[in-house]
């Protein structure tokens, strides 16, 4: 995108993490999808991953809500030719790999590790669509109080 980031960030600590990581999960909505991934997956099959198809709108989300100091948000190579990358994020601190989208990754034992490459956001729509889900986050985390 070359634009620096002024949004608002929220602050780093286990509990917003924890909670950010499901909020990002609880606000991936079909509208987040290309055509093609709603044609391809499915958006009222009952045994549908709910979360397929949004790994960089979910991983970007959470990357904008604690930016490059805590996180660095990775790519790797899909699991299907339609879904030529995955993204997910990795704690600076740790080391741990989080991927609020990857039960399918994971049921294959995805190595992170080995093909994870330091990423950037894509442009247009996707990022549009990362930063509604950071919008709606970011919303609800100022109605909790805080």
């Amino acid at each position: 995108m070359g634009r620096k980031f002024t949004l608002q960030r929220l602050e780093w600590t286990e509990e917003n993490f924890e909670w950010a990581c499901k909020a990002v999960q609880d606000s991936l909505h079909p509208r987040h999808l290309d055509r093609w991934q709603k044609e391809k997956f499915g958006l009222d099959l009952d045994d549908a991953d709910p979360y397929q198809g949004h790994c960089h709108t979910a991983s970007g989300a959470l990357y904008m809500l604690f930016g490059p100091k805590y996180l660095e948000l990775q790519k790797g190579p899909g699991m299907r030719i339609q879904t030529r990358l995955h993204f997910w994020c990795m704690r600076k601190d740790t080391g741990e790999i989080i991927d609020l989208t990857g039960a399918e990754y994971n049921k294959i034992n995805y190595d992170y590790n080995t093909v994870g490459t330091k990423a950037q956001m894509l442009p247009y729509l996707k990022y549009y669509r990362a930063k509604d889900v950071y919008q709606n986050v970011m919303s609800q985390y100022a109605s909790r109080g805080n």
